[in-house]
Order: structure tokens, then C-alpha cells, then sequence
């Protein structure tokens, strides 16, 4: 009863810490979320889960008399994931060390990371993913009963329907099974990763196959590809590898884990760090169980960083689920100095500064004050009327204009992304744009001499148009919004 009630403590705690906080910096993809959710599309094969669970919720919140938009029911979802995620994890620890403190505090580090915080207070998938990889963790770390190990495969399928990007969680928790229980002998071993695989496999077939198949994907071919592509279509930016892209991808990861412009809180995050591979260095040969549970751990976190570097390095949001393994392998290294109090204190009280500068630094403003996207979002739209059109060449804030003002908008990225090839590109526009000026619209554009040429340059990379082509699109100055300049475009030929 003890052991519920901190699991139960941990995870008010976290909820206390995100629901009243609540961005309204609306991430983009969530409003995206928000959009297909409300436009009745429900499933994505990128992850499966997410929008029929916020759908669910948003049609019984309505059935009790809630009107709002389902962005404002998506973001509470994400605090209730995410603090689920995090007493999860808190029990995860707590099997790991069997230290009721030191859990608490690495998922307090793990709850109040920049990337955690912040994808628990706004609309996302990757907490629901995390939460599951975290469940599947309390799973591996104890006894391999059958119910466990089944327990495991299924937290893991759900893992995967919650996020595909979750696949390569799979050969962690087959190397769990493997490393941590090797004195059951390999046979033993083999016959009880059935109990994992057997549930996983049927319950992602069960899925994928069984949405795919009422979407109308009802071959073999059709249905893998369907499963394996990606809805939003494809720009040069995503599935490539570069050099650069792993510089990119280290780089977000300090960012999911240190806020702040102060040098303290770096500091106190490099003397966790330092102390941590301290205690490693001097534990590392006197603790085969150790060495064991951290093996699982930091595998599990390497097998997802070549498909990020891949896929898309520039998000922090991805670590939501990958610092789940990161605080794993923090609270392993302490486990052995729990009883030498002064190192503990100061290891919760840089554990408390980082909380305290997220607060202040990223949360705090985020939930106070809307973006200046979001403001610029709400000018444009007091100066468009129902009948005009904005074509969008960026990824800034032309989503809240639909979703929040009920504009019309077409962006060239998004038509890039679905068509491919420019002049298929152009053509789509040029129809769209055409219509609206004969109904009597006035179709809008921003300045492209208002972009950098680093926009300039990416734009070009992604969809092809160069920004001479964009000139041929003849306009005159119209009016200026927060950080964006606008111009209308001239009757189309």
C-alpha cells in the first residue's frame, strides 16, 4: 500500500507541475493534431494511438457539456501522459535502486527537463510514447514472470502504436531479458522472450492491420507501405544522413535537458555529470549488476539516436522518450551513494536549481504570455475577411491562422511535400489562388524580402522554387503584423 501511494504522490506532484501550467506558445504540431482530429482523421500510422485517445476523450468531455476546441483537450492530455509517464518511471526507478528518495529525484530531473516539461504542458504524442516506454521498463527490471514479460510486450506494442519510432525500443528490451537474466541459460531465456515477442507482434498486426485495413489498404503491399510511410508526405529535410545532422542532434539534446541563460544551471548539470561518470569510473568493476542494468539502459537510448539523426535531428521533443533510459542510467550510477548524505543533497539540490530555472526560463513565459507567432497569427487575421487567402512560405504561424481564426490558408512546404515536383507545386497554388480571386477574395503572401537569406535558401532546398520564381507572383504592399510584412497578390493571368 506504502509503495502505491508514492507511485500515486509522484504522479499528483507532476500533474500539479503541468496542468496549471499549460503553454499557450501552441506548438505547431499539436494544432496540426488538433486540426486532423477535428476533421475526423483519426488515424496516422506514425502514431496509431494518439488522436482516437484524444478523439475518446474529446467526445465523452462533450457528452458532459465541454464545447471547447480539442486543442485545449489535447494539451490536458499531455499533463495527465506525461505525469503518468513520470510516476511510471518513479516505480521503474525505484525496482532499479530499490531507494525510495533517489527515484523520487530522478524523476523529478526527468520530469522538469526542458523537453519534458514542455511537451507535457502543450499538444503531442510523445508523452503518451514515453509513458508506455517507462511502463515497459517497471516490466524488465524484476523477476521475469510470464505475467510480467506479457505485461512487457504489451507496454511495448502500445509503445510503438503510440509512436513508430518506439520499434527500436524492441531490442533493448530483448537485450533486458538477455543481459539481466543470463544465469537462467540461453534456452530458458529464448522460450520467455516468446512471452514478449508473442503479445507485441499480435498486438501491433492487430493494429496496424486491422485500422489499415478499414482505411482500405487491404494488401499485404499496400497495407506495409501504408504502415511504413509517412501521411505528411516527404521534403528533402527528413530521412537523410549527414555529418552534420549528428552535430545537430547533440545539440538538441542539451537542449532537452539544460534551460537557461544563467551559467549555474549548466554548471550544476555538468557537476551531475561529472560526478555521475565519477562514481561510474570508480563502481564500474566492483558491480556486475550494475554494469548490467546500465548496459540495457544506455543501448536502449543508443538504438534510437542513428534513426533520429536520420529522421529529424533538430527536435528536442524526441528526447521526451529517450532521457527516460538517460534518467534510468543517472539514478543506477547513485544507487551505491544513497547513504552518504551530503552527495545526495547536493545531488537534489541541482536536481531543484534545473526545475526552478526551466520554471523561470521556458515554462513560466510560455504559459503567461502567447508567442509573438501566435500574436502576428491574430493581426493577419483581423486584416483578412472569410473570402481571402494566405499561401504560406514558412513554417511560422500560418497554422494558427486556420485553426484559431478560420482562415483560409495553402502552403507551398505542405504542397511541396504532397506533390513533389514544383510545377505540380505551382499549378495547385496558381488553381486555389485563381478561385479565390474570382469569388472576390484578395489572396496574401509575406514579403520575401522580409526573410533572411538563410529562409530564403531553405526554402529552395525543400520545395525547389528559387526566389525568383516566387517574384513572379506580381503584389503590392498591404499591411505589416508583429514580425511579419505582407503583400496582395495581383490579379493571376
Amino acid at each position: 500500500m506504502a509503495k502505491a501511494l508514492d507511485v500515486i504522490a509522484v504522479g499528483v506532484l507532476a500533474l500539479v507541475l503541468y496542468l496549471p501550467n499549460l503553454s499557450r506558445h501552441y506548438d505547431l504540431d499539436g494544432v496540426a493534431e488538433a486540426m486532423a482530429l477535428e476533421d475526423r482523421f483519426l488515424f496516422t500510422p506514425n502514431h496509431l494511438l494518439y488522436r482516437a485517445l484524444g478523439y475518446a476523450t474529446h467526445s465523452f468531455l462533450g457528452a458532459w457539456g465541454y464545447h471547447g476546441a480539442s486543442l485545449w483537450t489535447l494539451r490536458a492530455l499531455s499533463a495527465v501522459f506525461g505525469a503518468i509517464g513520470i510516476a511510471l518511471a518513479f516505480l521503474a526507478f525505484k525496482r532499479l535502486t530499490g531507494h525510495r528518495v533517489l527515484s523520487a529525484a530522478g524523476s523529478l530531473w526527468l520530469a522538469t527537463t526542458p523537453a519534458y516539461w514542455g511537451s507535457s504542458t502543450d499538444a503531442g504524442y510523445v508523452t503518451l510514447a514515453s509513458l508506455f516506454i517507462a511502463a515497459s521498463l517497471v516490466c524488465i527490471f524484476g523477476p521475469p514472470t510470464k505475467l510480467r514479460l506479457v505485461s512487457c510486450g504489451l507496454c511495448s506494442g502500445l509503445a510503438i502504436l503510440a509512436w513508430q519510432g518506439n520499434v527500436f525500443f524492441v531490442p533493448g528490451v530483448l537485450l533486458g531479458l538477455f543481459v539481466l537474466h543470463r544465469k537462467m541459460g540461453l534456452k530458458a531465456i529464448a522460450v520467455r522472450s516468446m512471452f514478449v515477442l508473442a503479445p507485441l507482434a499480435i498486438l501491433i498486426a492487430a493494429g496496424f492491420g486491422g485500422i489499415g485495413f478499414s482505411l482500405g489498404h487491404t494488401t499485404v503491399r499496400g497495407l506495409l507501405q501504408w504502415a511504413s510511410g509517412h501521411v505528411g508526405g516527404a521534403l528533402p529535410l527528413w530521412g537523410k544522413f549527414e555529418l552534420n545532422r549528428v552535430v545537430i542532434l547533440r545539440d538538441s539534446f542539451v537542449r532537452s535537458i539544460v534551460a537557461g541563460q544563467s551559467g549555474l544551471v549548466p554548471l550544476s548539470m555538468i557537476l551531475i555529470a561529472v560526478m555521475s561518470a565519477v562514481i561510474l569510473a570508480i563502481q564500474w568493476r566492483k558491480t556486475a549488476a550494475m554494469r548490467a542494468e546500465i548496459l540495457v539502459l544506455a543501448v536502449s537510448f543508443c538504438l534510437y539516436v542513428p534513426f533520429l539523426v536520420w529522421w529529424d535531428p533538430w527536435a528536442t521533443k524526441w528526447f521526451v522518450v529517450v532521457n527516460v533510459f538517460l534518467a534510468g542510467i543517472i539514478v543506477r550510477i547513485w544507487a551505491g551513494q544513497v547513504s552518504r548524505k551530503p552527495l545526495m543533497a547536493g545531488l537534489v539540490a541541482a536536481v531543484c536549481l534545473n526545475a526552478l530555472t526551466v520554471f523561470a526560463d521556458q515554462v513560466h513565459p510560455r504559459h503567461a504570455t502567447a508567442s509573438a507567432a501566435v500574436a502576428t497569427a491574430e493581426c493577419v487575421a483581423r486584416h483578412m475577411s472569410d473570402k481571402d487567402l494566405f499561401l504560406a512560405t514558412d513554417w511560422n504561424w500560418a497554422d494558427y491562422l486556420s485553426y484559431f481564426h478560420q482562415r483560409k490558408v495553402t502552403s507551398f512546404i505542405g504542397k511541396a511535400a504532397d506533390l513533389g515536383h514544383k510545377q505540380k507545386v505551382f499549378r495547385a497554388v496558381n488553381d486555389v489562388a485563381g478561385k479565390t480571386q474570382q469569388e472576390g477574395g484578395t489572396v496574401y503572401m509575406v514579403d520575401f524580402r522580409s526573410y533572411s537569406p538563410e529562409h530564403i535558401q531553405w526554402l529552395e532546398s525543400q520545395t525547389g522554387i528559387t526566389a525568383d520564381e516566387f517574384a513572379q507572383f506580381g503584389s503590392v504592399p498591404a499591411f505589416d503584423c508583429e514580425c511579419a510584412r505582407l503583400r496582395k497578390l495581383l490579379p493571376l493571368k
